[in-house]
């Protein structure tokens, strides 16, 4: 149930007073979620929706066993166990909002479980993008300016900041500092980090030019100018957009064509290979886990080692380190 229509079930309930602190208790409590989150849970929400009209079951509010049907018939057809539980996420929410009792997640959460017990899914990842391939994909940019110089910083900045790609987009040119050292990022909000509270990421200046990240961001300023507004703009026919942030699926093709350029199969790289590209030269090369977390933002280690995902199991290994 949208929430216009949540509000229209409710007018008549409640006095002209009370129906404006009900409007606005909806909007704090739907704020706790990201748009992208919501957006999601739209598109799940009418998965389900269609499903119970066709076996004709009720949508909302639906029973535990309608949901459990839903979720078995859904494996039977080869959806990933990951998926769906985003969609008993996405209809727990939805039954929240109508202010109908929710399905018994002890009951279908199981279900789950056991599927992903028989058949071993793995979480899948955008391959990682290693320092010599992130090198050979600056190399091998031949775009007209300004957009080769825009999309080599960007190449730089997504890597060296391990920044998630709508990050990237809205980073703001007055979020940049720049210092002796390198250039200092205000992070306002992400994802682990919905409140706000904000971080700040410091990258040096780098060792060689041709990848140095901070002239890279400073050659792509020379074309945008320091105007207030994002960063990476969007761009059409090399006009640059300055109040109209660059598009996080312009991101995942500035990878994809890099990728492409070096004989990678696209499908297994987008804008999320620079995070994961990080993270795992960063774990190779020694850094330790709590100072690479604290560079990528994240609060939980065991999320952070699934993002290391070297190819070559003799890299950072420590069986090495034994004197056999």
């Amino acid at each position: 149930m949208e929430l216009h229509q949540q509000l229209d079930l409710f007018s008549e309930a409640f006095t002209n007073d009370e129906n404006d602190l009900f409007r606005e208790s909806l909007h704090f409590e739907e704020s706790i979620r990201a748009p992208r989150t919501l957006e999601t849970y739209s598109s799940d929400w009418k998965t389900f929706c269609l499903w119970c009209a066709r076996e004709g079951r009720e949508a909302l509010p639906a029973t535990t066993d309608t949901v459990r049907l839903y979720i078995t018939d859904s494996l039977l057809h080869n959806k990933r166990v990951s998926t769906l539980r985003h969609h008993v996420c996405a209809i727990i929410h939805h039954h929240r909002l109508a202010g109908c009792i929710e399905p018994s997640r002890k009951e279908i959460l199981p279900i789950l479980a056991g599927a992903q017990r028989i058949r071993g899914e793995q979480v899948r990842g955008k391959a990682a993008i290693t320092v010599e391939q992130l090198r050979l994909m600056l190399w091998s940019l031949h775009r007209p300016e300004p957009a080769r110089t825009r999309d080599q910083a960007v190449l730089l900045f997504g890597f060296t900041t391990a920044l998630r790609r709508s990050n990237i987009a809205t980073v703001a040119v007055e979020d940049v500092d720049f210092r002796p050292e390198g250039f200092v990022v205000h992070v306002r909000k992400e994802k682990q980090d919905q409140t706000g509270i904000g971080r700040y990421i410091g990258v040096p200046n780098g060792k060689h030019a041709d990848t140095c990240p901070v002239q890279a961001l400073k050659a792509w300023l020379t074309y945008r100018g320091v105007t207030p507004g994002p960063v990476f703009c969007g761009m059409r026919a090399s006009k640059i957009s300055h109040e109209k942030p660059i598009h996080t699926n312009t991101l995942a093709m500035i990878v994809k064509r890099g990728a492409e350029a070096l004989g990678l199969d696209t499908a297994e790289y987008a804008a999320h290979s620079l995070r994961a590209g990080f993270i795992t030269s960063a774990l190779e090369g020694g850094v330790g886990e709590i100072v690479t977390a604290r560079h990528s933002g994240h609060r939980s280690l065991g999320t952070l080692k699934r993002y290391m995902r070297s190819e070559d199991p003799f890299r950072a290994n420590a069986c090495s380190a034994l004197e056999l």
